[in-house]
């Protein structure tokens, strides 16, 4: 029988059975694909009302209250028109303009403004969130999306939620809400009800103790239960890392290869790398683990046969260590260009904006962008451990975290490890907060003690200053150059210094209450607008403004500042500050006072600013000059006020600025730092050349001759300087009548 006639015979028999499968393949496609029956399947899978520093948004930005919106069909689907509403409050509405979410896909929705409004969106650019949203989320209220004709797709009542936590569903469940930790754009497949946690296994024991060794040695590790796990780059162990089950052979790596270091993603502006392996200590940490449960980590730094080189000698050394993500990671890393400057450059005519505001995830701030790690103190004399503690870490500065070595700020915090303070003492206080300091904008590829040494010369004065040492730092086992540890200015520094509780305290920088209301800005405000509107000459006028303010403590601030030429001062680095009650009890007078940092463009720095012979009492500042500063112009009216500035000012540079004093501590300080920078330079600088300051690399290479070339603009600077600004002095205060008075 031919398949003609066999398809006669049986036609009928093919047809029934081809309809059945048909039937049954449609019946399969609409049980698999039944979110699509209901129309548009769109709905809510997470919400955050309480995100202070859990998720960022692509601009890198953290404190925006978040809404997750999914598309479960493998249909994209149109959110046109479709409209945010919350159920207990009509006017609170956002409809979605012309937009699709692909299948399987999220959207976010901010309520927040998107940052690039501040630079120009490109016209071709399709946002990938949602911005801008007016729509506030608070507890008991229900966040409510509807379809283009006013029907509910999904429907969320906000909870309370611990901090830290989310209200989220999951693909078995898009309709069940639970807390949950934050998952954006991802759904977890069932919720999973927490366990009570276990006991806890001690940490592993180690056979050494961190700190310098001469030579390699191996390294036992013991726990009295559990099995141990453990890294040796950095990363956080975990069940899936190398188990421990011979000596770890501890040695100098520092002739292997650089990983960290190789790292260009930075810096926009300086992108070198060394083409020769940093020098490398030996970081091990480990956990122990047991019936599921983790250990805390141990942790322990081990400087082998490199701890007595001279760029080391008489320093204390610093190692960092965290998970390599935490800095360098695209999303997350506080160190790297990052997703930031990614998702910009797509965003706008990135090229077009000026290099010190281009958004990246290093000029990203606030308590979101800190990361935890570890730290290890190595004391200046013998490297011996001064303490170990877990941390949160941030990127610190301004324009200068554009370049490759970039500065940190070291925060101690109870969430960390227990602790709100460094275990240790520093500068005969406990702190909760310090800085490491990579040299400023300027001076960090020159002598990097710019700072410090000018502060340290005026250290008897009545301003504040910040105080630092030199401290050699390793990341991750790599070496990333030299810094100051130095003082934070905070409410802790106050109350070390000046006895002023933090509740007690007004602290401004610039235009920001670093301690205090918002509206503390306008009492200073009030002080200066009375000092300009009322004639200081009359003796009463100044006496009032006597009590708002320690005429010596500015005093001093101002001499230091036109004495040593800080072309960045004046309406800039301004720090003053405070008691907001008064009971007449020495530094509790309700005074404001004054606090020098950020000095670095000063001294020769920056050329055609900051020579000795510049008048900066009129000339070389960045914005405004003192003669300009409505407070200080306004003080010289009175001649009480301009008799005690002259004294000081002469005092000052007959005492603090003579050029025994200068010369002794300059020295000093160079022995201290040269090798130190020497080592440091040649890791991040190179052959990049700044275009202000000294520029005299051979071949590239940073010497000790160009250090020493660099020290000797500071000591001509201050040799020179009081024969010029004194004549200055005179001429700008109108004293030229007087001028024999003034002729030592």
């Amino acid at each position: 029988m031919n398949i003609k006639e066999s398809f006669k015979e049986n036609k009928y028999l093919i047809i029934y059975t081809f309809g059945l499968s048909i039937f049954a393949l449609g019946v399969c496609f609409l049980l698999y694909f039944k979110d699509n029956l209901h129309g548009n399947p769109l709905c809510i899978t997470e919400i955050c009302y309480k995100n202070d520093n859990m998720v960022h948004d692509e601009n890198g930005v953290y404190g925006y209250d978040y809404i997750e919106i999914y598309n479960p069909s493998i249909l994209s689907r149109r959110l046109t028109g479709c409209s945010l509403k919350d159920r207990k409050r009509s006017d609170r509405i956002y409809v979605f303009p012309d937009s699709i979410i692909p299948p399987k896909s999220f959207v976010i929705v901010w309520c927040g403004v998107d940052t690039i409004k501040l630079y120009g969106q490109r016209s071709n650019y399709k946002p990938r969130d949602f911005h801008n949203i007016d729509f506030s989320l608070k507890q008991g209220e229900s966040c409510v999306l509807f379809d283009p004709k006013g029907r509910i797709l999904s429907e969320v009542k906000l909870q309370c939620v611990p901090e830290g936590k989310v209200i989220a569903s999951t693909k078995d469940n898009l309709y069940e809400f639970n807390i949950s930790d934050p998952t954006p754009r991802y759904l977890e497949n069932t919720y999973i009800i927490s366990k009570e946690a276990g006991i806890k296994p001690d940490e592993p024991q180690f056979s050494a103790q961190a700190g310098c060794y001469e030579e390699p040695f191996y390294l036992e590790l013991s726990s009295s239960e559990g099995t141990i796990h453990y890294t040796v780059d950095g990363t956080e162990p975990s069940e899936d890392s190398p188990v421990y089950d011979a000596p770890i052979y501890v040695y100098n790596r520092s002739e292997e290869n650089n990983v960290f270091a190789n790292i260009k993603e930075i810096s926009i502006t300086n992108d070198y790398v060394p083409d020769i392996p940093v020098d490398k200590c030996f970081v091990v940490k480990a956990i122990a683990v047991k019936d599921g449960e983790r250990s805390d980590v141990a942790c322990r730094t081990y400087i082998v046969d490199i701890g007595k080189e001279s760029a080391y000698s008489n320093i204390s050394i610093m190692s960092i260590t965290t998970d390599p993500d935490n800095l360098f990671g695209a999303e997350d890393g506080i160190y790297t260009t990052g997703n930031v400057y990614n998702n910009f450059k797509k965003k706008v005519n990135y090229e077009e904006l000026d290099v010190f505001v281009k958004p990246t995830n290093y000029n990203s701030g606030g308590r979101g962008w800190e990361r935890p790690a570890h730290i290890e103190l190595f004391g200046s004399k013998d490297h011996e451990l001064l303490m170990e503690q877990d941390i949160g870490i941030r990127i610190h500065g301004g324009f200068s975290r554009e370049y490759n070595q970039k500065s940190f700020n070291l925060y101690a915090r109870e969430e960390y490890d227990g602790r709100n303070a460094f275990k240790i003492d520093f500068w005969g206080a406990k702190r909760g907060k310090i800085l490491l300091r990579a040299g400023g904008y300027r001076d960090l590829y020159y002598t990097k003690l710019r700072d410090v040494f000018n502060q340290k010369l005026v250290e008897d004065r009545a301003i504040g200053i910040q105080r630092g040492e030199p401290c050699a730092v390793f990341i991750n086992s790599e070496y990333w150059g030299l810094y100051n540890l130095q003082e934070a200015i905070d409410s802790e520094y106050i109350q070390t210094y000046y006895g002023v509780d933090e509740d007690d305290l007004i602290l401004l920088k610039n235009a920001k209450v670093v301690t205090g209301n918002e509206d503390d800005l306008q009492l200073y405000d009030d002080m200066v607008q009375y000092a300009s509107s009322n004639d200081m000459s009359i003796e009463a006028n100044y006496r009032k403004l006597e009590e708002q303010m320690d005429i010596q403590s500015y005093i001093d601030y101002q001499c230091f500042e036109i004495f040593v030429g800080n072309c960045d001062s004046v309406n800039n680095n301004y720090c003053r500050w405070r008691s907001r009650t008064s009971n007449g009890d020495g530094y509790s007078d309700g005074r404001w006072r004054w606090i020098l940092y950020d000095t670095d463009d000063s001294v020769a720095m920056v050329e055609g600013l900051t020579e000795a012979s510049v008048d900066s009492f009129i000339e070389g500042h960045w914005g405004i000059n003192p003669m300009e500063d409505e407070l200080f112009a306004a003080l010289l009216d009175n001649d009480e006020y301009k008799e005690r500035f002259v004294a000081t000012f002469m005092d000052i540079m007959k005492n603090n600025y003579s050029y025994a004093n200068v010369s002794d501590e300059l020295n000093r300080m160079a022995e201290l730092y040269r090798a130190g920078v020497v080592r440091s330079q040649q890791r991040f600088r190179g052959g990049y050349s700044p275009e202000q300051g000294v520029n005299d690399l051979q071949d590239g290479l940073y010497t000790e001759e160009v250090f020493n070339k660099e020290i000797k603009v500071i000591a001509d600077f201050y040799r020179e300087r009081p024969d010029y600004i004194k004549k200055y002095m005179i001429k700008d205060l109108g004293l030229e009548s007087r001028q024999t008075e003034y002729q030592e």
